[in-house]
């Protein structure tokens, strides 16, 4: 399957990681089995540039309950802050633009129209989960979403000030509205 689409932001678990608009596209293959493999790339990511993500898992159903269990990572272009970074000044440095630096584990479930969600890091940044819920009526989805960063200096890196608000842990409310197949409007918001 392919799929591609044009959003006004991009915003990750919760948070605006980019201003201004992003064109993305998804393949996606997958066999008979219920075993898939996924490229996702993004012309933005973090505000870095481009942004590729490689899945790979499984899926399939035990009557009523599906389940979607898989790895994925993210790879980021070398961004301006990785080029001007020296850890002899002390920098922190973050560089995540190979494949398998930044990735995750990640299971998610689905019954009728609740849907979980959970994701926990397995490189780079050790110690981040996501754990994401919620549920679809009519063309309306409701979910919460949390995410931890066990340790502050990872958004540090990327950009964010951690000084004014605490996101090494946080809670977002979403609300997403289905206008059609091919338009959706988010509304998100850290709690």
């Amino acid at each position: 399957t392919a799929l591609a689409g044009v959003a006004s932001g991009y915003y990750w678990r919760g948070i605006q990681v980019s201003s201004g608009a992003q064109v993305w596209g998804e393949l996606t293959y997958t066999h008979e089995t219920g075993f898939y493999g996924d490229l996702w790339a993004s012309s933005e990511g973090f505000g870095v540039g481009p942004e590729y993500d490689l899945s790979a898992g499984w899926a399939g159903k035990f009557g009523d309950l599906g389940v979607n269990v898989g790895a994925v990572t993210y790879v980021y272009s070398m961004d301006s802050f990785m080029q001007n970074c020296n850890t002899e000044n002390g920098d922190t440095c973050l560089d995540d633009n190979d494949p398998g630096d930044f990735s995750d584990v990640y299971l998610k479930l689905s019954y009728g129209p609740a849907f979980l969600t959970m994701y926990h890091n397995v490189a780079l940044l050790q110690g981040q989960d996501w754990v994401y819920g919620g549920f679809t009526f009519d063309k309306f989805t409701f979910a919460l979403g949390w995410q931890k960063f066990e340790d502050t200096d990872h958004l540090a890196v990327s950009g964010y000030d951690t000084s004014a608000v605490d996101k090494a842990e946080y809670t977002y409310a979403e609300v997403t509205y289905a206008a059609t197949k091919n338009l959706s409007f988010i509304v998100s918001s850290v709690i």
